[in-house]
């Protein structure tokens, strides 16, 4: 095609950022608060047509993530922001390839770093963004464990705020209610159920699962030792951190 090679080249020495926003014509539309929450829903939406099974998981973070907000009682402001940043908490997917989500077995080294580092990515692509930098930290945490044994920056309970540990929570239930590549899809009950053992564990925080169960339907249920769908101890942890 004629001209490819000259629109597709990168600037030389310029700033990618600043490049596309001195390109948008004018005039420039700004956005208000109404405007965001479309606009966040939008990237939402792109970021899960990363694969067939994806869609609808940002979604449905969001609406357990802002019920149990509220079930705990967090401040409208507050509120509005965890409902954002779980919208828009796995927008660094896009930068893993496609290949990596859709493996049906085990990751390589290399594939599971590169998952690893969607968080960061997440937490990066929305500190560029005026309007969504405050919510870029929290976004970022959504794989962050009480114990350090998240990502991406192995944050432990002194430094996790309750929003990160509502959205910790949603994300796992809800993706543990849609089928992976690796594993099928369980029912609400049952991912209550691995919530709960998370919990127990010190992965997930207690108040966030019971919030995230009630505002999903469902009771906490106590701890049981037999995992859902055959699981084993160790795996329900990595199907939330591998595929949140």
């Amino acid at each position: 095609m004629h001209g490819a090679d000259e629109l597709l080249a990168e600037p030389v020495g310029a700033d990618p950022w600043a490049a596309v926003l001195d390109a948008e014509p004018a005039p420039v539309r700004l956005v208000g608060e109404a405007g965001l929450d479309r606009a966040a829903t939008a990237f939402a939406e792109l970021a899960d047509l990363k694969a067939p099974f994806l869609h609808g998981h940002a979604a449905g973070v969001a609406r357990l993530a802002e019920g149990a907000g509220r079930v705990l009682g967090i401040p409208g402001g507050e509120l509005a922001d965890l409902q954002r940043a779980a919208l828009l908490h796995d927008l660094g997917r896009v930068v893993v390839p496609t290949s990596v989500w859709e493996k049906q077995g085990a990751l390589s080294a290399g594939e599971w770093e590169r998952v690893r580092l969607h968080a960061y990515h997440t937490e990066r692509i929305l500190s560029r963004s005026e309007g969504l930098a405050a919510i870029a930290p929290l976004a970022g945490m959504h794989h962050e464990r009480l114990d350090g044994s998240g990502y991406h920056r192995s944050a432990t309970s002194k430094t996790i705020p309750m929003a990160a540990r509502i959205l910790a929570a949603a994300d796992v239930f809800q993706a543990l209610t849609q089928a992976r590549p690796h594993r099928p899809a369980v029912g609400a009950q049952q991912a209550a159920a691995v919530l709960a053992e998370e919990a127990a564990a010190g992965r997930l925080d207690a108040e966030a699962v019971g919030a995230a169960c009630a505002a999903a339907g469902e009771p906490r249920p106590p701890g049981r030792r037999e995992w859902p769908a055959g699981l084993t101890g160790r795996r329900p942890a990595r199907l939330g951190l591998k595929m949140g």
